[in-house]
């Protein structure tokens, strides 16, 4: 499962997401104001994606931007499979579980 998921960043504000991260890596804080933008410079800013951006940051530092792709496409195929084994009804035929698989795998790809 997880070479299917291994494909080009499709979020165009990946950059900034990794600029986000970078600064909360270097001053160890959550910016609570818009420290990038020209026009709204000090203005109030909640970050929602501050641990993912921490997160990619520090993997772009150690792997470049290959890494990031790896990691999420790793992360999809574990979560799927946590889901198959721990959330998967017993009483189901063995090949239900694939296809329970393949329909979270589906649902999970980008539109």
């Amino acid at each position: 499962m997880a070479v299917f998921n291994i494909r080009p960043i499709q979020d165009p504000d990946i950059w900034w997401h990794l600029s986000s991260g970078r600064w909360i890596v270097q001053n160890m804080a959550i910016p609570y104001t818009d420290v990038f933008s020209w026009t709204a410079r000090g203005t109030a800013w909640v970050d929602s994606y501050w641990l993912q951006e921490a997160a990619a940051y520090v993997v772009y530092r150690l792997a470049g931007i290959e890494g990031i792709i790896l990691i999420k496409a790793l992360l999809v195929a574990v979560f799927l499979l946590f889901i198959g084994r721990f959330f998967h009804e017993p009483r189901l035929p063995a090949g239900m579980a694939f296809l329970e698989m393949i329909w979270i795998f589906l649902a999970a790809q980008p539109r």
